[in-house]
């Protein structure tokens, strides 16, 4: 049986009310929206990408943030407003991408450590010691463009 392979790569970041993910039976339409509550309880969650290897080719899983949300690579108010068309809808969907997403000279990546042969064959290199996340084993690699 030939193996399928999935590889998780982090795209960027949004900005959401801590009720959206987390209200359960508590959480209402408007306490998701964050209208009410503070910006300073909001949570930054990750926004993730799947590559996805399959026999018959590779299929890529966008999750992510088109880069108009974050065009510098850091958390800009206007820039999403106009992404987004309108004040209110910023106010519930902010988001930011990592920077240099546009005209990089490298690519910074958090490989789960059992498919870093699969990145070091296009290119890239470890840059760092092995680390858990999400109970997985990862080392972050980078690639110079």
């Amino acid at each position: 049986m030939e193996q399928i392979k999935i590889h998780v790569l982090r795209t960027g970041e949004v900005r959401v009310s801590p009720y959206l993910p987390f209200g359960g039976d508590n959480c209402n339409l408007l306490k998701a929206s964050g209208i009410t509550t503070p910006r300073k309880k909001w949570l930054w969650l990750p926004v993730y990408s799947y590559l996805i290897e399959h026999p018959k080719g590779l299929v890529l899983f966008d999750t992510g943030w088109h880069p108009e949300m974050s065009p510098q690579g850091v958390f800009d108010k206007k820039a999403q407003i106009r992404s987004l068309g309108s004040w209110f809808l910023y106010q519930v969907n902010q988001g930011r991408i990592a920077a240099g997403e546009r005209g990089a000279r490298v690519i910074e990546i958090e490989a789960q450590c059992y498919a870093t042969g699969f990145y070091k064959k296009t290119g890239f290199e470890e840059c760092s010691r092995e680390f858990m996340l999400d109970g997985i084993p990862h080392v972050r690699m980078k690639l110079e463009l």
